[in-house]
Parts: C-alpha cells; sequence; structure tokens
C-alpha cells in the first residue's frame, strides 16, 4: 500500500490542528485558573501544593477516561490505514470530523 503525500500531509495537518486548538484551550483555562488563584491570594507554593494533589487524586480518573474517549478511535486505526488506501477522501473526512466522545476533563 502505498499513500500519496499530498494525503498524509492533510493527515498530519489534521492532527496538528487538533493539538492547536487544544493548547488554546489549555492555556485559556489556564489563565483562568491562574487568575482565580490570584483572587483568592494563594501564593504560588499553595498553587503548585494544590496541581500536584490534584494530579496524585485525580490524575488517575482523567486518564482512564481519555483512554475510553480515544480507544475507539484507536482500534479503528489499522481501518482507517486500509480505508486510506481504498478512499483517502473519505479517510481524511473520517478523521477530521471525528470528535471524542463523552464530557470535557
Amino acid at each position: 500500500m502505498e499513500i500519496d503525500r499530498y494525503v498524509l500531509t492533510q493527515l498530519l495537518e489534521a492532527f496538528v490542528d487538533y493539538a492547536t486548538v487544544l493548547q488554546r484551550e489549555l492555556m485559556l483555562y489556564q489563565l483562568l485558573f491562574q487568575g482565580a488563584c490570584q483572587a483568592e491570594g494563594l501564593t504560588p507554593q499553595q498553587i503548585e501544593k494544590a496541581l500536584e494533589r490534584a494530579r496524585q487524586t485525580q490524575g488517575p480518573k482523567i486518564r482512564e477516561a481519555t483512554h475510553a474517549m480515544y480507544k475507539d478511535l484507536l482500534a479503528k486505526v489499522p481501518s482507517i490505514i486500509d480505508l486510506l488506501a481504498d478512499d483517502q477522501t473519505k479517510a481524511l473526512t473520517f478523521l477530521k470530523e471525528w470528535m471524542p466522545k463523552g464530557p470535557p476533563n
């Protein structure tokens, strides 16, 4: 199976677009969180301790939730690769329109 260079470029660009949107959203939440912490008068050390507690207590739950959200897509990867060989436009449309299931974290 040979994948068209243009199609592969489009596929990678779609993933970069997702990563860019995610980074912007995370930066927005970070700014709001920092503003709320400052409004409460928390020190940087208190903020870091709270974040570490959250990583320890909520991290496993978040990993589990995100794994569940993405496992369907990961299971479809072999089919997507096969679809790229047969119908590249359809495969790219699927990937561009795919959205994770479940509530945001």
